[in-house]
């Protein structure tokens, strides 16, 4: 496990609005700003493990 999601509100909300985080009513879903946090923390490090088993296959 690279992160931490914790269960929201917003996580369950994406299926039923059929949108992503970034579209989600502010108003209508609680700690939207704190998913979106941890989503984009989460999105770092994937990006960062793969750019770091990107350079270990070129090695």
């Amino acid at each position: 496990m690279i992160g931490r999601i914790v269960e929201r509100t917003a996580y369950k909300s994406l299926s039923s609005y059929n949108t992503t985080l970034a579209n989600l009513p502010k108003g209508e879903v609680p700690e939207l700003d704190k998913a979106n946090a941890e989503a984009a923390e989460l999105a770092a490090q994937v990006v960062a493990l793969n750019q770091g088993a990107a350079k270990e296959n070129v090695a």
